[in-house]
C-alpha cells in the first residue's frame, strides 16, 4: 500500500472541496476530531478508502473513478467515523502485535505441515496398522487449530463491529444516504461476499448488504 499527497489540480479541486465539506460537518458533531487530518490518494483500481493512524485518510484512484461526488462524501464520512471512534489507532496497536501473531500463525502452519507429512508417511508405510497413531496426530492437529483460530475470529469480529460504528457516524452526520449509494456501487463491482460460516468469521468487513440494510433502517426510523 503506497499513498501519496494530492498533486494534480484535478485531484485538489475534486477532493479538497469534498473533504473540507465533510470534515466541517463531522467536526460540528464531534469536536474532539483532530484538526490536522490529511487526505491522500492510493494508486489502485480497487474501490476503497481507509483511515490510518490518527491523522490520515486515503482514498483510491479506483474509488475516484467509480463513485460520484455524493458517494465520495459518504465514504469520507465513514472514514472520519473511524477517527472519531479511535479505530485507526486501535488497529495500529493491533498491527504492532502483528509480528507476534504472524510468528504464532507461521508456527501453526509449520506444525500442520509436519503433521500432514507424518500422517501421509505412516499411512503409506504401515497402512491400517498405523490407524491409532494417525488418529492421534490428527487430534493434535485439530487441537492446535482450535486453540488459535478463535483469536483470529475475535479480532475479525471486533473489526466488523467497528465498520458498523463508523457507518453510524456517517448516518448521524447526515451522510447516511450518500454512504448507502456508495455501498451499492461497491456491491455492484464486488466479485463476491463471504458465504460460509467460517469464511464470514474470517472476514474483516461485514457483508455489504448488511451494512446497507442497517443504514436504511436508521434512515427510515427517523
Amino acid at each position: 500500500m503506497r499513498i501519496k499527497p494530492l498533486k494534480t489540480d484535478k485531484e485538489k479541486e475534486l477532493l479538497l472541496l469534498l473533504y473540507s465539506s465533510v470534515y466541517e460537518t463531522v467536526r460540528e458533531q464531534h469536536p474532539q476530531l483532530l484538526d490536522d487530518i490529511k487526505i491522500y490518494i492510493e494508486n489502485s483500481n480497487d474501490i476503497n478508502a481507509f483511515a490510518l493512524g490518527r491523522r490520515t485518510i486515503s482514498i483510491t484512484t479506483g474509488a475516484l473513478r467509480s463513485l460520484n461526488e455524493d458517494e465520495i462524501k459518504g465514504v469520507l464520512c465513514h472514514e472520519f467515523g473511524h477517527h472519531v471512534n479511535g479505530d485507526s489507532v486501535m488497529l495500529s496497536l493491533l498491527n504492532c502485535g502483528g509480528g507476534v501473531w504472524s510468528i504464532l500463525f507461521l508456527a501453526v502452519n509449520i506444525c500442520n505441515f509436519i503433521l500432514n507429512r507424518l500422517i501421509k508417511a505412516m499411512h503409506n508405510k504401515y497402512g491400517g496398522e498405523a490407524k491409532l497413531m494417525i488418529y492421534g496426530l490428527r487430534a493434535i492437529k485439530g487441537i492446535i487449530n482450535l486453540t488459535t483460530k478463535p483469536f483470529e475470529w475475535v479480532l475479525m469480529a471486533y473489526r466488523r463491529n467497528q465498520e458498523f460504528k463508523a457507518d453510524y457516524v456517517a448516518y448521524e452526520c447526515g451522510y447516511g444516504a450518500e454512504l448507502i449509494e456508495g455501498l451499492y456501487t461497491l456491491n455492484n463491482f464486488s466479485n463476491r461476499e463471504p458465504i460460509g460460516i467460517i469464511e464470514k468469521l474470517k472476514s474483516s468487513h461485514p457483508n455489504l448488504k448488511d451494512r446497507i440494510a442497517r443504514l436504511e433502517y436508521l434512515i427510515c426510523s427517523q
